[in-house]
């Protein structure tokens, strides 16, 4: 492997976390799931929303960047508040309640899982990607006109 670490070869370890795409008809697409959950926690996270991330990615694949960075929207959101925003713009239906981080369950969620929120200033400076709520509307939208 030290052989790709030599000069002249330039390796991205991107990091991504809650990979969302908007395909519903993916069973385990993280939006697929996630509408469908009678109760969310509602603590912000960082997600890779996927459309914007691969074209940050081969974006910086072009530039020949190297190096290791989060591949994750800026501005983390809860989940909670992502399905809010669908439920708002896509299908009013949906009606999910909130688990908050004061809870008993809140906080058994807060130890038990895995919720970060990961620095974007890497990424941000190189690559224009879009914030998170703005690219959740803004594909929501889509979907509603389709």
């Amino acid at each position: 492997m030290t052989y790709f670490n030599e000069k002249g070869w330039e390796n991205i370890n991107a990091r991504i976390t809650l990979p969302l795409t908007f395909d519903l008809d993916q069973p385990r697409n993280l939006l697929s799931k996630i509408i469908t959950y009678k109760e969310i926690f509602d603590l912000p996270v960082s997600i890779s929303i996927l459309p914007d991330c691969f074209r940050a990615l081969l974006s910086l694949m072009e530039k020949r960047f190297g190096g290791t960075l989060n591949l994750v929207n800026p501005e983390p959101i809860s989940l909670y508040e992502i399905v809010r925003v669908y439920k708002e713009i896509v299908d009013p239906s949906i009606d999910p309640k909130p688990i908050g981080t004061s809870s008993e369950r809140g906080q058994t969620l807060l130890a038990t899982k895995g919720n970060c929120a990961l620095d974007t200033t890497l990424l941000e400076s190189l690559e224009d990607i879009p914030k998170s709520m703005t690219s959740l509307r803004a594909n929501f939208e889509k979907m509603r006109q389709m």
